[in-house]
């Protein structure tokens, strides 16, 4: 079913399709919100620039009633404990202070009924980014096209969707870093400008585009170029979460799933979430899990120690190659490449996914000229804290 198409100046420059599409698998309707194609030059293929978000719901049975309907859904939800996110900042746990910008920012634009100021997001990922931004689409009332930086190939995808947006309406780039800098250039010129540029046939032309809001998120902020960044009007950083918040929204996210949790195993889980949400609720879904597997009405501590377990992560909510980590540096301090050697893991991965965690919480230090990496005393105490768990480096 056709959703929308244009053309840029009467030409075939420039065309986008956007289609949902509906398939039915195991008794349940799969619905994608629609999928954006772009003809480059003349008309000669297909290139798929975005996919929208998938929504699974029971089909309609006649021989089911509606409790069973009802119950068919909570199921479905309850696959995904992620399901049940905030709709509103009023429902949202933490981040007070960049509640508090966002929400002026939300009345000046209701008030003056304007676009939103361009806005930035900075912070780790699982902070709650995207879900922010919905929630702002929403207090708006306004359309919102959610976007990965790899979506956008060529300048032609990205002018496809700029032209496409009506007065206030919100384009989502989720890590606008991995956006190529020519994209990027782009992108700050159409916020300044509002006008989009193509090359048709050796011409160039100029076409406006309406005032829409831009709204970013990155977990790295300086691989965006100066003037984008510059032209951010808000730019909001994400803190990590402390241990009561997590337990929060834990609490209220059972709530909401109408799943029973004991209040222990609630801070089991947020200790060893590392001040991120997205590791709350993977946890709490594996726990939930766990529970499902023996039949249990409430997820207990021992669903949830025994889920840990499973997922070998200790007490300080390290993985198993962490600990791996630590024990390697216990007998004496070495150099990344040694580490990453003793641990059979490319040095990238272990800068990038091992150690950051371990420097933030003081585990271990790192000489900033030789580059040797040390054990610290929490680190020791911590090994010494897994008793008989013997770790092989």
């Amino acid at each position: 079913r056709l959703f929308s198409w244009y053309t840029v100046f009467g030409r075939s420059s420039i065309k986008c399709v956007a289609i949902p599409l509906q398939l039915v698998w195991q008794q349940h309707f799969i619905t994608t919100t629609f999928f954006v194609y772009q003809w480059p030059g003349e008309i000669s293929g297909l290139v798929p620039i975005s996919l929208g978000s998938t929504q699974i719901v029971p089909t309609d049975n006649t021989n089911n009633s509606d409790e069973d309907a009802e119950i068919l859904q909570v199921k479905a939800i309850k696959q995904d404990v992620r399901a049940a996110m905030p709709r509103s900042f009023k429902e949202t746990i933490g981040q007070k202070e960049i509640i508090e910008q966002l929400e002026g920012s939300l009345s000046l634009a209701k008030v003056k009924n304007t676009r939103m100021d361009h806005t930035a997001f900075y912070g780790p990922p699982g902070m709650g980014k995207t879900n922010f931004a919905s929630i702002i689409a929403s207090e708006l009332d306004c359309t919102i096209y959610a976007f990965h930086g790899e979506d956008f190939v060529t300048v032609g995808n990205l002018n496809g969707i700029l032209m496409n947006l009506k007065h206030g309406d919100i384009l989502y780039i989720d890590e606008v870093h991995m956006l190529a800098k020519k994209l990027q250039h782009s992108l700050f010129g159409a916020i300044d400008n509002r006008t989009v540029t193509a090359r048709c046939d050796g011409e160039l032309f100029s076409y406006a585009i309406d005032d829409f809001c831009l709204l970013i998120s990155t977990t790295d902020e300086y691989r965006i170029i100066a003037p984008l960044r510059d032209r951010m009007q808000l730019q909001l950083h994400f803190d990590f979460y402390p241990v009561d918040e997590l337990a929060i929204i834990i609490e209220k996210r059972a709530e909401s799933l109408k799943c029973s949790i004991e209040s222990n195993a609630i801070q089991c889980v947020a200790e060893r979430s590392r001040g991120i949400p997205r590791y709350a609720l993977n946890y709490f879904q594996a726990a939930w899990q766990r529970s499902q597997q023996v039949d249990a009405e409430m997820i207990t501590l021992e669903h949830t120690l025994k889920a840990f377990k499973d997922m070998k992560i200790d007490s300080q909510g390290l993985t198993r190659n962490e600990q791996k980590y630590l024990a390697i540096l216990e007998t004496k301090p070495l150099r990344l490449n040694v580490i990453a050697s003793k641990m059979g893991l490319p040095t990238k991965t272990v800068a990038e996914i091992i150690e950051p965690y371990l420097l933030r919480t003081e585990f271990i230090t790192k000489d900033s000229t030789s580059g040797v990496r040390s054990l610290k005393e929490k680190g020791q105490r911590h090994l010494r804290s897994l008793g008989l768990v013997k770790i092989e480096p």
